[in-house]
């Protein structure tokens, strides 16, 4: 198609063909502009593709009706916006992207097949969605489209077969089939297609079988359909045998979306409520998981506001298992159609693991005067139980953690398994022993204090065990345990011990200073982490030095903590002070160096009582005899009068020990007395502070030997003694009198022992105490949670490796035998003793079974077969079993499994694959893939229990660093898309910013969107002073007095109050990439009073920093008059600061005029050099019976004259002369080549720089009326040419594209392909047969030089290709390289002798071949051998030898491996060679039996194939063979007659998708032909290229050019034939003459450089010549000073020079080098 002038841009500008990334086509011939709506390719000679689609404008919009979802392959998700007009859009985050206009068509469900084809059920009716009216009888017409949304093509699935009303549903089972609801006649279809846009339907499910207003539809993997029966308010699965069943009812309230999510195997219902809406407002709507039949409501959080719902529409779930939901916020009053307030909310299932069990410590330990802490990892774990309060786990452990390898002394090397605590509401999760707690009687001696915690646990330090003091914990019980020390502190002659009141333990070391941690301070304060691990601190006392506090021996608190007392008793201070924590401050109480009348003996005391009052015992230096005192609260040192019950007062002994004081205010003192010489227990009871009675406690049961410190327990019933003499805590009770030893040692060697535990469960109703499988014992432990264990006897049964318990619901206990493959019931008489029953299976067996769980009805139980890597289901009445796990995700040796009651899934663990999984429906494993840390990642996972809150615990055996993981499985919900805050609404006049390549949107949102240069939304400058601004954004590049722009206007548009007109934004001036743009009101003076709309706002030249904002007046208020306008105008607006502007009322005669006033103005354009504003009026005001044609005004010098007039550039025809329904609205924009483009009514028209015109597009022409009809405002986009426009009652944006732009094209040009070929591929039928449109040259003038620069006066080989215009040389002529007419090279001889040496004696070429890996050519000679020539033309004779095999040449062909294949005539077989490192490894057996071989063809385009030409006129036939192996002989049916006497053989694809084998030949007649056979049709289609060659054709070969090249042998010539006539139409039957001889076969180099075999029979003509025909390559060019502006090309052989048109005053001229970046 002949073209006018066009104009080709780049990007990069100018650079070389393969560098080129984006190519712009522009033409001033509207018939070379894009067609609205269409998407075209671009593609070169050879049909290669060689950019992206360019498609039609995918605008941005908004989603105001909740609307159908699907995910496409991509994951990208896709919705149907229901509106004025209706799309098929993208989500993308907070916006929408409108990518296909479905425009009047209503979309009622959407799904994606196999190969990403959208398919869309069209629903329309008499209706209309936007006024929700209601008309009786309302009809549907329904349709399904298919959209290719690559090439954004839809057509109409025509369906033959079926009748339908309404369809909504679609969806695809797993097989491709295709299903559709038509929820009028209540009928699922079943539609099978019998082409890309026809089909037969069928009735799959009808009312008859309980279908109900069907809406949408789901498909499993196992490809029942799901189907949302909203008339029956429930779900209903359909197998694919038409089986239907009711899978969910109860909860369900109108479902309108189904999903099935192969993630997790779920199903998900989105419940739409009620109908009608304004009755009442119902209960929640909710949205629900399915699993097996089960709902479980998901806990979407809802408003406060009893009066919002949520309304959930249709459903949807992407790749990864995420689920969203489509609703509205409000529904209509009126009858079942959308709501608005659209959202899309993403329902996300979240597995997080985290590390749910810490480090346990034992503190430190001494070995050989090193210090080792004793910390552990608890593993492996291979059972969980949490306790009723959910606060603490009970783990247990294979083996114990402590390992023969440990220099540990205190925790020795132990075989066996161990019972943990975890409690939870530790936050580092340290565990605690439970059983066996590993302390015997030889490591707790010499205890020297104890105290009590408040939960009753007994604490003390022993003396001098392990090379240190040592802390020890005993349980209500007695059990003992060591505790632990996250950092342990000094333990040094530890004397007192006390808790404060935040129950933490403090004391003291006697023996001072510590070794490590202290400043000035021998105080340590223990936080417990818990009972038995603390973290430690010290104490420093402010104004104490260390030698102060030397021999710090006691210490007390106030009841509040605040105040401490200790006393010193060391060699040099002997002191009682008191200490305020939160001053500093101290008082000294007591001195013994001051006073001498009292001294301290024994171990003493210092208790505080409720009031405050200090008391301690000192002895009487002058009687040496013990006594009572206390300070008081004035610090007052006072005695206390002790009398004995029996009334006798004799002395007092030396005091041991005080315990605290009763709530009565009594004390108990452990004193030695000097009567009795025995430790004594007495009750003290204060009648006042300075006065008591002293009582002596009976004592029965162990004596009282030698007791040190004392504790009361915070019950006050005991009183325990720390008794060094037995090296035992004793326990006295109070009230029996009755004194004991407290504690229980449990080694671990003390039966019953934990031989490797399994399994762990709560006794039934019991809180205190587990069962624990012994898997090598083969019995049950019964655990005590304080420490003691008991063997439980079991009869009936025999246990082998009990694992695996679990409870119904009424007590019985389940337990599986992994050693004997059964499965056991047990009941229990007592906690000791169980009756069992074996429970016989059928069915599915049990092979190691390893663990077990109910489902919620206690009726199945689960069994996870480690040994069969399978789950299977046991009916526990009847013992039958069946296999549950049945599909989907692999097993490894599952481990745990745990029922969850809430969701009705089935967790399992998978440890042979490091993996939980989860059957939820179809008895399908699914992965639940757990988010963790790499550390906590699963290893060997084992049991699982689920807690009350549905938090998973994870046995994790293999993983030493993290051997329990708590995973915790959240939905989250969130709102992805609100179409209250998100998106694009009602979008007016935008602006194009050139610097960044954004564009910038009017929306009445708080916010601007701002679309960047890769087509991404964003959200810019979110304000609140934006709510009111959606008129118009204007921009500027440089603001009025700051540094960084851009600087944006955004204008009202209507019904603004005064003095609000604009707001103004700038970039943050400190960081104006990331920074929050500054949002400013601008105060306007001036003509401030302009009314109260302004249509449009624009600046006028964006690049000027003085630009000035001209805007559109609705109408200016009358002075005189304030319910009156003096109708439309336009004022200037001038900003004086980013916040200041200067408003001016433009004086402009000659505008149009309404109701004999100026009539609005709706548009402002300005011409490029800014000599004219163009102007209109239009809009909803201006209606066509007033102003029946609308004018274009031009007003010249709008910036310099004071008075405007307005011209008349052009009217416009009146709706008379272009009927049809119109929007209103008008605008203009001005492109950079001063053509004029305006929206005038629905329609758009194109206005010369002189004012003529055209209709550029008329909407109104489009069936049915395109998207732009409903256009508002338009804005020139310079980068793209083209025109944006702002669809305003869409909500939606568009383009026109004014160029064609193709981008994505680096590297797919190749380096002279400069003429591209546009295709236009819209309103095809796929497989979308291009139409070829036409073409064009990317540049006026390319030539490449290689290389581009040469070097002065160095001879330097070069070449030269003349892309554009195509300049080729002559196959047979001799050329020089002249500058200034004079000679600069050698001469290039074209066809000359290729081989600069010759072949062996006597000997001719026979065929040639060319392997590019090596750029060695190949030559067979008919002596059967082959030589080869190297890039210096030297030959290297016999690589083949003659005793190599080869029997009759006479044609090679290359594979893409480079092997090297040869045709045997005389043989008949062919060879092949491997061409590996010069080591040739022949094969002659390759294929054999070939009779009378002709030729034979390699398809390098499949790469699979050889082609075999043989026979004898007319008997020829063509083989196939496998080219790997020779095998699979297959005879290409080509009719006898087709060809008759053929001579060779070529395959080619020169179109993409039509390959061809090409074979010369001569008919029955002796017509010389060309025939080609179809390869890919299936059916070897023949057909002839070409009939009535002058010359016999024999051998054929191509180089993907569009041409064969024939070897003429009788003629001495070669034959160049178009294969393709449309194309190109230019054949030459003899088009190489010169100096070939005999020519007998033909290759291609990768330069697409010939090499012909010449057979002729003298010694000159047996060679091998080298034809050039891409360039011309000329040696020892020489440039005096490296550039020459006259360079010519003097061809010898016609002694002219050659013309390539670089030059129009000389064409055969070009300079060298050539200019770069191409000027175009």
């Amino acid at each position: 198609m002949p073209q006018s002038t066009y104009i080709s841009e780049t990007d990069p500008s100018g650079a070389l063909l393969p560098d080129i990334n984006e190519v712009l086509y522009t033409n001033f011939d509207l018939s070379y502009i894009p067609q609205y709506g269409d998407t075209y390719l671009l593609k070169d000679y050879q049909s290669n593709v060689v950019s992206d689609y360019f498609r039609p404008y995918t605008g941005d919009g908004s989603l105001e009706w909740p609307a159908p979802l699907a995910f496409d392959a991509s994951n990208n998700l896709y919705v149907c916006t229901i509106a004025l007009a209706n799309f098929i859009s993208r989500v993308d985050g907070e916006f929408i992207t409108n990518v296909f206009p479905l425009n009047t068509d209503t979309p009622s469900g959407i799904a994606f097949d196999k190969d990403n084809i959208l398919y869309i059920t069209i629903a329309n009716s008499n209706v209309s969605f936007e006024r929700q009216e209601f008309i009786w009888p309302q009809v549907w017409t329904s349709k399904i489209l298919k959209l290719d949304l690559i090439t954004l093509n839809a057509v109409e699935l025509v369906v033959s077969g079926i009748s339908t009303n309404k369809l909504d549903g679609i969806c695809f089972d797993n097989s491709g089939n295709l299903f559709v609801s038509d929820s009028i006649t209540s009928t699922i279809f079943k539609i099978t297609e019998t082409g890309y846009s026809t089909g037969v339907g069928e009735i799959f499910a009808s009312n008859l079988a309980g279908i109900n207003t069907p809406i949408g539809l789901a498909a499993d993997l196992y490809n029942n359909i799901y189907v949302c029966n909203s008339g029956n308010n429930n779900l209903v699965r359909i197998t694919p045998q038409g089986m239907l069943t009711v899978v969910a009812s109860t909860g369900l309230d109108n479902p309108t979306g189904v999903t099935y999510n192969p993630i997790n195997n779920c199903l998900y219902v989105a419940n739409y409520g009620p109908l009608l809406t304004n009755v009442m407002i119902p209960a929640k709507v909710f949205v629900y998981q399915i699993v097996n039949e089960t709902l479980f409501q998901l806990p979407i959080p809802y408003p406060a506001d009893i009066n919002y719902r949520e309304w959930y529409y249709a459903i949807a779930t992407d790749k990864t298992g995420k689920v969203y939901t489509c609703g509205a916020e409000e529904k209509p009053n009126i009858f079942f159609q959308q709501g608005q307030g659209a959202f899309i909310k993403e329902i996300k299932d979240m597995f997080t693991g985290t590390k749910s069990v810490g480090l346990f410590y034992g503190g430190e330990a001494d070995v050989n005067a090193v210090k080792y802490p004793i910390v552990y990892n608890i593993n492996p774990i291979t059972s969980i139980a949490i306790d009723s309060t959910q606060t603490n786990l009970y783990c247990s452990q294979f083996t114990s953690p402590f390992k023969p390898d440990s220099v540990d002394p205190v925790y020795v090397p132990y075989p066996y398994g161990v019972i943990w605590k975890v409690p939870l509401t530790d936050p580092s999760f340290n565990p605690v022993l439970v059983y066996p707690s590993f302390v015997d009687s030889n490591n707790f001696t010499q205890p020297k204090t104890v105290a009590v915690k408040n939960n009753g646990v007994v604490y003390s330090f022993t003396g001098d065990a392990f090379a240190g003091h040592t802390l020890f914990g005993m349980n209500p019980e007695g059990v003992i345990k060591y505790v632990g020390f996250v950092n342990k502190p000094e333990m040094s002659d530890t004397s007192s011990l006390i808790f404060d009141n935040q129950n933490r333990m403090l004391y003291c070391n006697s023996t001072y200073p510590p070794v490590t941690g202290a400043i000035n301070s021998p105080l340590v304060r223990l936080t417990f982490v818990n009972d038995y691990t603390t973290t430690a601190e010290y104490i420093n006392l402010t104004g104490f030095s260390l030698a102060d506090l030397d021999g710090m021996d006691q210490i007390a608190l106030n009841s509040d903590s605040t105040i401490l007392y200790f006393r010193i008793n060391g060699t040099t201070n002997k002191q009682i002070w008191k200490y305020v924590f939160a001053t500093g401050a101290s008082t000294k109480l007591l001195d013994l160096a001051v006073s001498a009348v009292y001294s301290f003996g024994g171990g003493g005391g210092v208790k505080v009582d409720s009031s405050g009052n200090v008391y301690t015992m000192l002895m009487v230096t002058a009687t040496a005899q013990g006594s009572l005192v206390y300070w008081d609260n004035s610090d007052t040192l006072n005695t206390v009068s002790v009398t004995f019950n029996d009334g006798s007062s004799y002395p007092l002994g030396v005091v041991f020990g005080f315990s605290e004081f009763t709530t009565g205010g009594a004390l108990y003192v452990n004193t030695l007395s000097e009567i009795a010489i025995e430790r004594t227990l007495y009750l003290y009871t204060f009648s006042s502070s300075n006065t008591a009675i002293a009582s002596t406690s009976t004592i029965t049961g162990q004596p009282i030997t030698d007791t040190v410190n004392i504790a009361l327990n915070p019950a006050q019933t005991d009183v325990f003694l720390a008794d060094s003499g037995t090296n035992q805590i004793l326990k006295y009770n109070i009230a029996t009198e009755v004194a004991s030893d407290f504690v229980v040692f449990v080694t671990g060697y003390v039966t019953p022992i934990l031989n490797n535990p399994t399994s762990v469960i709560f006794e039934d109703s019991s809180t205190t105490h587990l069962y624990v499988g012994n898997s090598i014992a083969n019995n049950i432990v019964r655990v005590g949670l304080d420490g003691l264990a008991e063997d439980v006897t079991v009869t009936g049964v025999t246990l082998s490796g009990p694992t695996g318990f679990s409870y119904d619901n009424t007590g019985n206990l389940y337990v599986v035998n992994f050693n004997s493959n059964t499965l056991c019931k047990l009941t229990f008489a007592d906690p000791l003793n169980a009756v069992g029953v074996a429970i016989t299976i059928t069915g599915s067996p049990l092979f190691q079974p390893s663990s077990t769980s109910f489902d919620d009805t206690f009726t199945k139980l689960y069994v996870s077969n480690s040994g069969l890597d399978n789950v299977v289901e046991v009916n526990v009445a009847t013992g039958a079993s069946t296999l549950y796990s049945n599909g989907g995700k692999n097993i490894s040796e599952p481990g745990g499994i745990a029922f969850d009651n809430e969701t009705g899934q089935l967790y399992i663990t998978s440890s042979g694959t490091n993996e939980l999984v989860q059957i939820s429906n179809n008895n399908q494993l699914n992965n639940v893939v757990v988010d963790v840390v790499s550390d906590d990642s699963l290893l060997t996972p084992q049991g699982i229990t689920i807690d009350a809150s549905y938090n998973i615990y994870l046995a994790n055996y293999g993983n030493a660093g993290s051997p329990i993981l708590k995973i915790t499985h959240d939905i989250s919900f969130n709102n992805i898309y609100d179409s209250s805050t998100d998106g694009i609404r009602r979008p007016r006049q935008c602006v194009a910013y050139e610097p960044t390549k954004s564009i910038y949107i009017a929306d009445s949102h708080a916010y601007i969107p701002l679309l960047d240069n890769t087509q991404t939304v964003t959200k810019y400058a979110t304000n609140p002073l934006l709510d009111r601004i959606g008129g118009s954004v204007a921009i500027r590049n440089k603001p009025p007095t700051l540094t960084t722009g851009p600087f944006i206007v955004a204008a009202a548009d209507f019904f603004f109050p005064p003095n609000a007109y604009f707001v103004s934004i700038t970039p943050d001036q400190t960081n104006p990439e990331t920074g929050t743009p500054v949002v400013n009101d601008v105060i306007v003076s001036g003509d401030s009073d302009i009314g109260n709309e302004m249509p449009v706002a624009i600046f006028d030249e964006a690049s000027n920093p003085t630009s000035k904002l001209y805007a559109g007046l609705k109408g200016i208020p009358d002075p005189s008059d304030p319910f009156q306008t003096l109708g439309g105008g336009i004022i200037e607006v001038t900003f004086t600061s980013e916040i200041a502007a200067v408003s001016k009322i433009l004086n402009i005669t000659g505008l149009q005029l309404l109701y004999n006033k100026p009539a609005p103005i709706t548009a402002i354009a300005f011409s490029n050099d800014h000599t004219f504003m163009y102007t209109m009026t239009g809009g909803e005001a201006v209606p066509t019976t007033a102003v029946a044609q609308l004018e274009l005004k031009r007003i010249a010098n709008y910036r310099t004259n004071s008075v405007l007039v307005a011209e008349t550039f052009v009217t416009f025809p009146s709706n008379d002369v272009l009927p049809g329904p119109v929007r209103p609205y008008t605008s203009l924009v001005v492109d950079k080549y001063d053509y004029i483009y305006a929206l005038v009514r629905s329609r758009y028209y194109r206005i010369t720089p002189s004012g003529d015109f055209i209709t550029f597009i008329d909407p109104l022409l489009s069936d049915p009326v395109n998207l732009l009809w409903n256009g508002t405002y338009m804005n020139y986009v310079p980068w793209d040419n083209s025109i944006f426009v702002s669809v305003t009652r869409v909500n939606s944006t568009d383009k026109i594209f004014l160029s064609f732009k193709f981008d994505n094209m680096d590297g797919r040009v190749e380096p002279y392909n400069d003429t591209m070929y546009i295709y236009d591929i819209s309103g095809s039928v796929p497989p979308f047969t291009e139409t070829y449109d036409f073409s064009y040259n990317i540049y006026d003038k390319y030539i490449v030089i290689d290389p581009s620069n040469i070097d002065p006066g160095v001879a330097t080989d070069t070449t030269f290709h003349f892309v554009m215009p195509n300049v080729l040389p002559e196959p047979t002529d001799v050329y020089t390289l002249t500058c200034n007419s004079v000679a600069i090279s050698d001469d290039f001889c074209n066809n000359c002798t290729y081989n600069k040496t010759k072949f062996q004696s006597g000997t001719y070429p026979t065929s040639v071949a060319y392997t590019d890996n090596t750029n060695y050519l190949y030559v067979s000679l008919q002596n059967n051998t082959i030589s080869r020539i190297n890039l210096l033309g030297v030959v290297e004779n016999d690589i083949v030898s003659s005793t190599d095999g080869l029997n009759g040449p006479v044609s090679m062909v290359v594979d893409l491996s480079y092997n090297l294949f040869v045709l045997n005539r005389t043989g008949g077989f062919i060879s092949k060679l491997i061409l590996t490192d010069n080591i040739f490894q022949i094969d002659n057996t390759f294929y054999t039996g070939i009779t009378n071989a002709i030729d034979f063809a390699f398809d390098q385009y499949g790469g699979e194939y050889i082609y075999i030409l043989s026979g004898s006129s007319p008997s020829v036939i063509i083989t196939r063979i496998s080219a790997v192996d020779g095998s699979g002989a297959y005879l290409v049916p080509v009719p006898f007659g087709t060809i008759y006497d053929p001579n060779g053989l070529s395959i080619d694809e020169f179109k993409p998708g039509e390959r061809f084998l090409y074979v010369s030949d001569t008919d029955q007649t002796g017509v010389n032909r060309i025939m080609k056979i179809n390869l890919l049709d299936g059916l070897y289609t023949s057909s002839t290229v070409i009939s009535g060659l002058v010359e016999k054709p024999f051998k054929i070969a191509n180089k993907h050019d569009g041409f064969l090249y024939v070897c003429n042998r009788e003629g001495d010539s070669i034959a160049k034939i178009s294969i393709d006539a449309q194309w190109n139409n230019i054949n030459n039957d003899v088009w190489a003459v010169a100096n070939i001889s005999v020519p007998s076969g033909l290759a291609f180099d990768a330069s697409g450089n010939m090499y012909v075999a010449n057979t002729g029979t003298s010694p000159r003509n047996s060679r091998v010549s080298k034809i050039y025909m891409e360039y011309f390559p000329f040696t020892n060019v020489i440039l005096n000073n490296g550039t020459c502006d006259t360079t010519q090309i003097y061809n010898r052989t016609t002694k002219t020079y050659v013309v390539v048109n670089y030059d129009t005053s000389n064409p055969t001229m070009f300079p060298i080098p050539f200019p770069y970046p191409i000027v175009d």
